[in-house]
Protein backbone atom coordinates (compact mmCIF):
# COMPACT_ATOMS: atom_id res chain seq x y z
CA UNK A 1 0.00 0.00 0.00
CA UNK A 2 2.98 2.35 0.33
CA UNK A 3 1.90 5.57 -1.29
CA UNK A 4 2.83 9.19 -0.58
CA UNK A 5 -0.77 10.08 0.35
CA UNK A 6 -0.97 7.49 3.15
CA UNK A 7 0.62 7.41 6.61
CA UNK A 8 3.12 4.47 6.54
CA UNK A 9 2.12 3.53 10.10
CA UNK A 10 -1.24 2.28 8.78
CA UNK A 11 0.47 -0.47 6.80
CA UNK A 12 2.86 -1.30 9.65
CA UNK A 13 -0.04 -1.56 12.11
CA UNK A 14 -2.08 -3.73 9.73
CA UNK A 15 0.83 -6.13 9.20
CA UNK A 16 1.26 -6.49 12.96
CA UNK A 17 -2.49 -7.02 13.45
CA UNK A 18 -2.48 -9.81 10.85
CA UNK A 19 0.59 -11.38 12.49
CA UNK A 20 -1.12 -11.15 15.88
CA UNK A 21 1.81 -9.17 17.26
CA UNK A 22 0.71 -5.73 18.45
CA UNK A 23 3.20 -4.51 21.06
CA UNK A 24 2.05 -0.88 21.18
CA UNK A 25 -1.51 0.30 21.80
CA UNK A 26 -0.66 3.55 20.03
CA UNK A 27 0.22 1.64 16.87
CA UNK A 28 -3.33 0.32 16.52
CA UNK A 29 -5.07 3.55 17.56
CA UNK A 30 -8.01 3.96 15.20
CA UNK A 31 -8.48 0.23 14.50
CA UNK A 32 -11.78 -1.41 15.44
CA UNK A 33 -11.02 -5.10 16.07
CA UNK A 34 -14.68 -6.16 16.04
CA UNK A 35 -15.54 -4.51 12.72
CA UNK A 36 -12.02 -4.94 11.29
CA UNK A 37 -12.10 -1.36 10.05
CA UNK A 38 -9.95 1.73 10.49
CA UNK A 39 -11.04 5.19 11.67
CA UNK A 40 -8.58 7.50 9.93
CA UNK A 41 -8.01 11.24 9.56
CA UNK A 42 -8.26 12.51 5.99
CA UNK A 43 -7.07 15.86 4.69
CA UNK A 44 -9.16 16.52 1.62
CA UNK A 45 -10.45 19.03 -0.90
CA UNK A 46 -13.76 18.74 -2.71
CA UNK A 47 -16.56 16.28 -1.94
CA UNK A 48 -14.99 13.68 0.34
CA UNK A 49 -18.31 12.03 1.25
CA UNK A 50 -18.99 10.99 -2.35
CA UNK A 51 -15.43 9.73 -2.79
CA UNK A 52 -15.64 7.76 0.47
CA UNK A 53 -19.01 6.24 -0.47
CA UNK A 54 -17.38 4.59 -3.52
CA UNK A 55 -15.30 2.52 -1.07
CA UNK A 56 -18.06 1.82 1.46
CA UNK A 57 -16.45 4.25 3.92
CA UNK A 58 -18.43 6.26 6.45
CA UNK A 59 -17.45 9.92 6.74
CA UNK A 60 -17.55 12.37 9.65
CA UNK A 61 -16.73 15.86 8.37
CA UNK A 62 -14.64 17.84 10.89
CA UNK A 63 -13.83 20.99 8.90
CA UNK A 64 -13.88 22.03 5.26
CA UNK A 65 -10.58 20.18 4.74
CA UNK A 66 -10.46 17.43 7.42
CA UNK A 67 -12.68 14.40 8.02
CA UNK A 68 -12.67 11.07 9.83
CA UNK A 69 -13.39 8.03 7.69
CA UNK A 70 -14.29 4.51 8.75
CA UNK A 71 -12.93 2.14 6.10
CA UNK A 72 -11.77 -1.44 5.58
CA UNK A 73 -8.00 -1.83 5.24
CA UNK A 74 -8.19 -3.36 1.77
CA UNK A 75 -9.96 -0.21 0.47
CA UNK A 76 -7.52 2.38 1.88
CA UNK A 77 -5.04 2.29 -1.02
CA UNK A 78 -7.74 2.70 -3.68
CA UNK A 79 -9.52 5.37 -1.64
CA UNK A 80 -6.23 7.30 -1.30
CA UNK A 81 -6.08 7.53 -5.11
CA UNK A 82 -9.29 9.57 -5.22
CA UNK A 83 -8.46 13.11 -6.34
CA UNK A 84 -10.28 14.57 -3.31
CA UNK A 85 -7.84 12.87 -0.90
CA UNK A 86 -4.74 14.90 -0.02
CA UNK A 87 -3.46 12.68 2.80
CA UNK A 88 -4.65 9.87 5.09
CA UNK A 89 -3.27 9.61 8.61
CA UNK A 90 -3.98 7.32 11.54
CA UNK A 91 -4.85 8.85 14.89
CA UNK A 92 -2.36 8.79 17.73
CA UNK A 93 -3.05 8.32 21.41
CA UNK A 94 -1.90 11.18 23.57
CA UNK A 95 -0.64 9.96 26.92
CA UNK A 96 -0.17 12.32 29.83
CA UNK A 97 -0.40 12.25 33.56
CA UNK A 98 -4.17 11.81 33.42
CA UNK A 99 -4.85 12.02 37.16
CA UNK A 100 -3.12 15.39 37.49
CA UNK A 101 -4.63 16.73 34.27
CA UNK A 102 -8.17 15.77 35.29
CA UNK A 103 -7.76 17.42 38.68
CA UNK A 104 -6.23 20.62 37.30
CA UNK A 105 -9.04 21.05 34.77
CA UNK A 106 -11.80 20.22 37.30
CA UNK A 107 -12.94 17.30 35.20
CA UNK A 108 -13.08 15.01 38.25
CA UNK A 109 -15.69 17.22 39.87
CA UNK A 110 -17.83 17.29 36.72
CA UNK A 111 -17.54 13.54 36.12
CA UNK A 112 -18.64 12.69 39.64
CA UNK A 113 -21.43 15.23 39.93
CA UNK A 114 -24.53 12.95 40.17
CA UNK A 115 -26.69 15.18 38.03
CA UNK A 116 -24.34 14.92 35.03
CA UNK A 117 -22.24 11.72 35.28
CA UNK A 118 -20.25 12.76 32.20
CA UNK A 119 -17.50 10.31 31.27
CA UNK A 120 -16.61 11.27 27.69
CA UNK A 121 -17.34 7.81 26.35
CA UNK A 122 -17.53 7.81 22.57
CA UNK A 123 -15.99 11.27 22.21
CA UNK A 124 -13.42 11.71 19.45
CA UNK A 125 -10.90 14.53 19.71
CA UNK A 126 -8.84 15.62 16.71
CA UNK A 127 -5.92 18.02 16.87
CA UNK A 128 -5.25 19.60 13.53
CA UNK A 129 -1.88 21.31 13.25
CA UNK A 130 -1.13 23.36 10.16
CA UNK A 131 2.59 23.38 10.93
CA UNK A 132 5.04 25.78 12.50
CA UNK A 133 6.28 29.18 11.49
CA UNK A 134 9.93 28.15 11.21
CA UNK A 135 11.14 31.69 10.53
CA UNK A 136 9.95 32.93 13.92
CA UNK A 137 12.59 34.23 16.38
CA UNK A 138 11.99 31.27 18.73
CA UNK A 139 13.61 28.87 16.24
CA UNK A 140 16.65 31.04 15.46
Amino acid sequence: MLNPKTDPQIELAQRMIIAGDVPDDNLVAGYDRQQERWRLIVKYSGDISTAAAKWNADTDILTESYAIINIAYEDIARFSNEREVDYIEKPRKIKQNIARTLTETCINQVQHYPQYMLKGSGVIVAIIDSGIEYKTQLFS
